[in-house]
């Protein structure tokens, strides 16, 4: 039963290795810019279950940086000290890969939508950007 229970609420997790299998604003993102290859990019699923949740690490520019962070409205925050940048999903459990480290880079800047600081439901985005090397971290929950 628990095994039928956790198939249901966290389903297959692990690497992701196909464009088909990329979380819907990753997708948008790819179609309507040119500023991701998926050759550059790893992607992870932490959750497939009613809350999907992916991590991915992309590089990225400051130019498409701006760009992201207007489509997705963030704003920067402090340091946040939630259980993704801890290295786990909170809601599967799942530890985030190896690759996942943003908190191992100094001088990053840290980002949230307004989903996520006001605890609404919908397309969750926690940003982490090192504009030292050109790397962006995204961790996307979609809150059913």
């Amino acid at each position: 039963m628990d095994r039928i229970f956790d198939d249901f609420l966290v389903g297959e997790t692990g690497p992701v290795t196909s464009v088909d299998d990329w979380p819907r604003p990753l997708k948008t993102l790819a179609e309507e810019t040119s500023m991701i290859s998926a050759d550059d990019i790893r992607i992870h699923c932490l959750c497939q279950g009613f809350d999907p949740e992916y991590v991915w690490k992309m590089p990225c520019d400051d130019d498409s940086f701006a760009e992201i962070e207007s489509r997705w409205h963030l704003t920067a925050i402090s340091k946040p000290d939630t259980h993704i940048y801890r290295g786990y999903s909170h809601n599967s459990g799942i530890a985030t890969p190896d690759w996942w480290k943003p908190t191992d880079l100094k001088h990053i800047s840290y980002y949230a939508c307004p989903q996520v600081l006001g605890g609404h439901k919908g397309n969750r985005f926690q940003v982490a950007y090192h504009a030292e090397t050109d790397t962006l971290f995204v961790h996307y929950w979609f809150n059913f």
